[in-house]
């Protein structure tokens, strides 16, 4: 686990999906479990949402949403998901 004042750790759902064949909000619901059970030792746990900026060639990370934000279930079907933690 990182120390305090390293940067976040991020987690892209996109490979953990494609490989095990399951839903990203599945991956995330997973990952929000382990972390309340403290099993992972995370202090938060947010989603970076990968959305289409000008033109659909041209994306970037334009928001940053907790789990606990109503955006949260809609951007985990909607966009590309990455998870950034901080130990």
């Amino acid at each position: 686990m990182p120390f305090e004042d390293s940067p976040p750790i991020e987690i892209d759902t996109e490979p953990i999906t494609e490989t095990l064949g399951i839903q990203r909000r599945t991956v995330q619901m997973s990952l929000k479990q382990l972390n309340e059970l403290g099993g992972l030792g995370w202090e938060s746990v947010r989603a970076k949402i990968w959305r289409p900026t000008v033109s659909q060639a041209t994306h970037s990370w334009r928001s940053t949403v907790r789990p606990d934000d109503p955006q949260f279930a809609w951007a985990i079907h909607s966009s590309r998901v990455s998870f950034e933690t901080r130990s």
